[in-house]
């Protein structure tokens, strides 16, 4: 049936569908994993398992996607690969669109799977700041101290960090691993980072 399908299936066509499923795994143990925390206050899920979660979803992602179309499953992760001529421009907008919808559509999937706890724990009243605040689950919100310059240099440092340790695990010319533990360490990286800028 898949081989079917897969035949049938223009290529870029193909290269969108494994880019939103793979964006969609990412984005589901992520957020599901941020819930998990914040809607038991701590009890089941720590700062650890967040970030673990995270570099889980990236590893099944890129087992999921990466041998179809690269398993960015982020937007500067496509651009970077367009720059450095690694991927054709035309396909940037695709994955990109791909992605989005992965990420929403994931979200969806976990604000409705958690729909109850959420309204146990804020009263039905969604809130950003405060005792009961939930959007961090969904967003990322700089700390009150943080700066917008800071703000901008943390992620652009964190992307940079992400890509150039992408482009070196894939390179051939370096001691790269053998092509099914690069998901895994590109995981790593990606829970590495999380686990040092939280700001």
């Amino acid at each position: 049936m898949a081989s079917r399908l897969r035949g049938r299936l223009p290529p870029l066509m193909r290269e969108a569908l494994a880019e939103f499923m793979a964006t969609f795994i990412l984005v589901t143990f992520g957020v599901a994993s941020i819930a998990q925390m914040v809607l038991s206050r701590g009890k089941f899920g720590t700062f650890f398992s967040v970030n673990f979660s995270w570099g889980i979803g990236v590893t099944l992602g890129c087992y999921w996607a990466g041998g179809i179309s690269g398993a960015h499953m982020n937007p500067a992760v496509t651009l970077a690969f367009a720059v450095t001529r690694r991927l054709d421009w035309i396909k940037v907008p695709v994955y990109w669109l791909a992605q989005l919808l992965g990420a929403f559509i994931a979200s969806a999937v976990v604000y409705g799977i958690y729909c109850d706890a959420l309204d146990a724990f804020d009263g039905g009243v969604r809130q950003i700041e405060g005792e009961n605040a939930t959007a961090g689950i969904w967003a990322t919100y700089p700390q009150p101290f943080v700066s917008t310059g800071n703000g901008f240099a943390d992620q652009l440092f964190g992307t940079a960090l992400l890509v150039s340790c992408i482009f070196a695990i894939l390179d051939r010319n370096n001691n790269s691993p053998d092509q099914g533990v690069a998901p895994v360490m590109i995981g790593l990286v990606v829970f590495v980072i999380g686990a040092n800028f939280w700001i």
